[in-house]
């Protein structure tokens, strides 16, 4: 059985990895990560923001998995 996207982000996360919309959309063909880390977050999974500069000067959401959340769903 295919996985969703946000399976596929939660895993992606979980081991380690981050994430930002352009990132998102190269691995994953996904056009609206913050929805899906939304989703992610009401579903209790503790997922982090910040907000980085590009080079270009523009600022973006740079998702990661923050491991060190007591209380919150462990990934598969």
């Amino acid at each position: 059985m295919k996985q969703t996207q946000s399976e596929r982000i939660l895993k992606y996360l979980n081991k380690g990895g981050s994430l930002t919309v352009l990132k998102a959309l190269k691995l994953f063909g996904c056009y609206a990560l913050s929805q899906r880390v939304g989703e992610l977050r009401r579903e209790g999974f503790p997922i982090g923001t910040r907000m980085v500069k590009l080079r270009n000067g523009k600022w973006v959401a740079k998702y990661t998995w923050m491991a060190n959340v007591i209380g919150r769903k462990s990934c598969m």
